[in-house]
């Protein structure tokens, strides 16, 4: 297997970190990476940062939102103009009276548009929460801490092959060539009537597609593969393998490849290594001295992963993954130390996990440094790469890192990047190009999850073009379920949901 270890600090290098490099470097590097984070300082203080003017925050005192320390709390509202927080601003909520984006509870309703929304319903149990994020904020430096946390276990350095190790084999004509993009969807305990909908609606599509003589390449992942707190053994299965077919011969989705990133709902109490591998008493595997503790990772890193799972692709934290007969490239980065607090879904989920790593810090510690790395990786493939499309994909809307894609591009290259992400669990174009192509998706409507509902639930479809661009299908009704058809209800303080 060969390791690819790329990173930019002022010229390529392989990473296994040489600690005599200048802290000067470093610091700068990693203060770069803090500031596009929710760890971010800030430089200006207005009255709405302020706990009192948010009323879910008037018992905490201080700042909320955010922080001085740049975290803001689930307590906080938005900076919603009322016109826009009306129901009937919104064309899907039409019909509902008051206000809806959000209401004056502070609950963004699904119908909301993407004008306003960006933000999960507010967290189970406020108080906790907030007190947790209040203390952490408090006391935790992040430009500081991550350079410590480097300066003790060095830079992460993400192992893996890059140049089409599954071998997929493409149809000559580029503009025959597809890929599908999901998120959100491992229902926990198996699928429901939202996953199976889903999933039977892309086993439709995958089989017009082919008796059109169109190639599926594969299917990208945006995260949380798995509710509600990481992958079970029986999960595999459970959850991925039977709803999509994966290991029958008879599906249209048959061992296509999965190239996976990980969602917030990947971590949690049933794999609590995945965001501390160095307190497991021995690692699962080891590369370059570097631990792995995930149980999603490909079986060079978890030699407990079921055989049958070969094609479900995530080699490390951060990768690449090129076709070069395509001029095809799939960046898949980790961004989940943005949601520290909703790691598993919330205290509930994250709680046995925490104290097994030594509490939130090493583990605040730990997803830094996997963060700046896939900061870092983007920035490489930007600087080296040749793909004319170039597809990126994490979990959290806004976190795409395309304008750190463009900026560390070389004069005269030209790439149509595509980012698709998930969290909020709709299917919306949320970004379309010049051309009119939608290049920037959330495709968070897989099925697995949850309340108030899955406002569209389903994938999205990318074709190439023989240009070196592509065209995308966020919510035709060949991708997108109707508006509302699948429902979830949400048992309050527990990870249970129920569908109706």
């Amino acid at each position: 297997m060969v390791a690819a270890s790329l990173w930019l600090i002022g010229t390529v290098v392989q990473i296994l970190v040489d600690l005599t490099r200048t802290v000067e470097v470093d610091h700068a590097a990693i203060s770069a990476f803090v500031a596009s984070t929710t760890l971010a300082s800030r430089s200006s203080l207005s009255n709405s940062t302020m706990c009192e003017n948010h009323p879910k925050c008037k018992h905490l005192s201080g700042e909320c939102c955010p922080t001085p320390s740049g975290i803001k709390l689930g307590c906080c509202t938005l900076d919603v103009p009322l016109s826009l927080a009306a129901c009937a601003s919104h064309e899907t909520c039409v019909g509902v009276t008051g206000n809806c984006c959000p209401t004056d509870d502070g609950v963004h309703l699904a119908c909301c548009d993407s004008t306003v929304t960006g933000h999960d319903p507010p967290p189970r149990n406020h108080t906790v929460r907030e007190k947790a994020q209040l203390d952490f904020a408090t006391r935790y430096n992040g430009t500081a801490r991550l350079l410590a946390s480097v300066q003790t276990h060095g830079f992460y350095a993400n192992h893996y092959e890059s140049n089409n190790p599954l071998r997929i084999i493409p149809d000559e004509q580029r503009s025959s060539n597809y890929f599908l993009v999901i998120g959100d969807w491992g229902r926990a305990g198996g699928p429901g009537l939202c996953q199976e909908a889903v999933a039977e609606k892309m086993k439709k599509y995958v089989a017009q597609q082919s008796s059109l003589g169109k190639k599926l390449l594969f299917i990208a992942s945006v995260g949380d593969n798995f509710y509600w707190t990481g992958v079970t053994k029986e999960a595999w299965g459970r959850s991925w393998s039977d709803p999509y077919g994966s290991a029958d011969p008879t599906s249209p989705l048959f061992q296509v490849p999965w190239l996976v990133a990980l969602g917030n709902h990947d971590f949690g109490d049933h794999d609590p290594f995945a965001f501390c591998p160095y307190a497991q008493a021995q690692a699962m595997a080891s590369f370059a001295g570097q631990p792995y503790g995930s149980l999603q990772l490909n079986m060079d890193k978890n030699p407990s992963r079921p055989v049958n799972t070969a094609h479900f692709w995530l080699p490390d934290y951060n990768y690449h993954y090129e076709i070069p007969e395509l001029e095809l490239e799939v960046i898949a980065i980790d961004t989940n130390v943005n949601g520290l607090f909703e790691l598993g879904g919330d205290w509930h989920g994250h709680g046995e996990s925490f104290n097994i790593c030594g509490g939130i810090d090493p583990v605040a510690d730990f997803l830094g440094r996997v963060g700046l790395s896939g900061r870092l990786l983007v920035q490489e493939r930007a600087r080296v790469g040749t793909a004319k499309t170039v597809l990126i994909i994490q979990h959290y809307p806004g976190l795409c890192h395309r304008d750190v894609f463009e900026e560390a591009m070389p004069k005269g290259r030209k790439v149509n990047v595509v980012c698709a992400y998930g969290h909020i669990h709709a299917q919306r174009c949320d970004r379309v190009n010049s051309a009119g192509i939608c290049d920037t998706i959330l495709t968070g409507g897989g099925g697995g999850c949850c309340a108030p509902d899955v406002a569209y639930a389903g994938f999205t479809a990318v074709r190439l073009t023989n240009d070196g661009g592509f065209i995308s299908d966020v919510t035709s009704p060949s991708v997108r379920m109707p508006y509302g058809i699948c429902g979830w209800s949400r048992r309050l303080a527990t990870n249970k949901t129920e569908e109706p």
